[in-house]
């Protein structure tokens, strides 16, 4: 199995820059110009993500005060 039975010297060819093109032209094609925008969309989303749970405890620690505050409100805007 380790031995080469063709003629002449076995061929080898370093395929490592034929399939650095084909990403690029890929990646082209589907818009993504470099990196820097997926690595700042991937930023981005995270930052969303810690904003929402930040959020989320907020109304779970502070929810009934929050409630009872906009309920104030409301009954005194349909009853002034």
């Amino acid at each position: 199995m380790g031995s080469y039975s063709g003629y002449g010297p076995p061929i080898t060819m370093d395929i490592t820059p034929l399939i650095t093109l084909l990403a690029t032209r890929i990646g082209i094609r589907l818009g993504w110009q470099d990196r820097q925008n997926g690595q700042a969309l991937i930023e981005y989303s995270l930052i969303m993500v810690l904003v929402v749970c930040v959020i989320l405890v907020t109304l779970i620690v502070l929810g009934n005060q929050v409630r009872n505050t906009y309920c104030n409100i409301a009954g005194a805007v349909v009853n002034p």
